[in-house]
């Protein structure tokens, strides 16, 4: 204990001596962000993709990788409510739900620089709140994603051919 009582009083006594009269050393006034850490998780929706973690925080899909965000999947003034994605080793799509009703496709294979690559209306009449997406393979082969909205309904979307193919009712909200 005394040791760092030694060095802690030899810092703090550090002043510089002009004219005999003891001054204080110069305290910087000038400074600049080297680096600004904000939440990359606030609770909710998480998906993994090999080394990266695509996260729900306000109104945006953040990509994280190794704590940092290296990329945001966000549109203005219409905030994301929920996201699914599917990928391989030569591409990632993310499709997001968002609180107009839009359906956004994201093209994520460089995920520093995400795409949009086509935009639809969903045809639920309340928000979209659980979204699924399957890739198909053999002769029916494709993708086709899921959707289910707060009104009680899961509609069924064909991707690839860009038509809606299914809707499934329930009693409940899904």
């Amino acid at each position: 204990f005394t040791s760092t009582r030694e060095k802690f009083s030899t810092s703090v006594n550090t002043t510089q001596v002009s004219k005999g009269v003891r001054m204080k050393p110069k305290v910087s006034t000038s400074f600049s962000c080297v680096k600004t850490v904000e939440s990359v998780y606030t609770g909710g929706q998480v998906e993994w993709f090999k080394d990266m973690a695509f996260t729900l925080a306000r109104g945006a899909v953040n990509v994280v990788r190794k704590g940092e965000v290296i990329s945001m999947l966000k549109e203005e003034e219409d905030q994301i409510i929920s996201f699914t994605l599917a990928g391989s080793d030569t591409e990632v799509t993310v499709v997001t739900a968002h609180k107009s009703g839009l359906v956004r496709i994201w093209d994520c294979l460089v995920v520093e620089q995400p795409k949009v690559i086509r935009t639809f209306r969903s045809i639920h009449s309340g928000a979209i709140s659980v979204l699924g997406l399957h890739t198909l393979s053999g002769s029916h082969s494709g993708t086709v994603l899921a959707t289910g909205g707060t009104e009680g309904t899961v509609k069924v979307w064909d991707l690839t051919s860009q038509y809606f193919t299914h809707n499934f009712r329930t009693s409940s909200t899904v």
